[in-house]
């Protein structure tokens, strides 16, 4: 699975503009193709449930919130950098730099998992996550991901 096959250009946000948990994950959802204002609501209740409010970050500057609801696809993924780093719960207390959103489908969970895998494998690239940080739009952030799966480390 390649990140291109689930992370699209107009899920990206450079900035996010939100200086708090709570608020990042909010833009994050609202960057997902959800049909109505009560799917949008359940989404951001199921992310932030799990998170209790905090993001949870993997570590190196990295977070990935997650949430499972009754959606029509598989998968929704979001990205986004903060203007400034953003308090979340990490083994190494590092806030986070870079935002992933990951919602899956509540009955079929099995893609949503592979994804969550496979961000966190990605991230493990020091130079990769210099390379997404330093980005300044969703274009970049897209041509960035790009380059990694042309490498065949993804």
């Amino acid at each position: 699975m390649r990140m291109t096959e689930f992370l699209e250009l107009s899920r990206i946000k450079v900035p996010l503009e939100g200086g708090v948990a709570v608020e990042v994950v909010r833009e994050l959802v609202d960057l997902l193709p959800l049909p109505a204002p009560e799917c949008r609501a359940q989404v951001l209740a199921s992310v932030l449930e799990r998170e209790e409010a905090a993001l949870s970050g993997i570590g190196q500057g990295v977070a990935v919130s997650y949430g499972l609801a009754v959606i029509k696809e598989d998968l929704l993924v979001a990205f986004g950098i903060p203007e400034s780093p953003v308090e979340c719960t990490s083994a190494d207390g590092r806030p986070a730099e870079l935002v992933f959103l990951v919602v899956g489908n509540e009955e079929r969970r099995g893609l949503s998992v592979r994804a969550l895998a496979r961000i966190a494998r990605l991230l493990h690239h020091k130079e990769f996550r210099d390379s997404l940080g330093q980005c300044r739009s969703g274009e970049e952030v897209m041509e960035v991901i790009r380059g990694e799966e042309a490498l065949h480390r993804i």
